[in-house]
């Protein structure tokens, strides 16, 4: 196995997992933000939807790329190309994450103050 291959075979390994908690991570958030706002927390429900949406975006999108990553290396054609596309999408799931859990933690310290 040469250098540039092992070096291919561990950013792969990397981005999966990081795919893979960026999709738990997403998952813990939305419910974080549902149990929030069951208590007494008076949020304005657009805030609380788009950062839900957000939310649940990111995962989604996350998701996608962990399976977009699986196929890619089930057959075999990994190329800086493909490879660029799922650093691409797993950039705009984390993007999407900070979104959503920005905007509804300003909410939330807006209620509270």
């Amino acid at each position: 196995m040469s250098d540039e291959t092992l070096a291919d075979s561990q950013l792969d390994t990397r981005l999966y997992d990081y795919l893979k908690y960026l999709t738990t991570l997403s998952l813990v958030a939305i419910g974080g933000v549902l149990g929030l706002l069951q208590g007494s927390v008076q949020i304005s429900g657009r805030s609380a939807l788009v950062a839900i949406l957000c939310l649940g975006a990111a995962g989604v999108v996350s998701l996608m790329t962990i399976n977009f990553t699986l196929y890619i290396e089930a057959i075999g054609k990994s190329t800086p190309k493909v490879r660029f596309v799922a650093i691409t999408l797993q950039q705009i799931a984390t993007a999407l994450l900070i979104f959503g859990l920005g905007l509804f933690l300003g909410a939330f310290i807006k209620v509270l103050t």
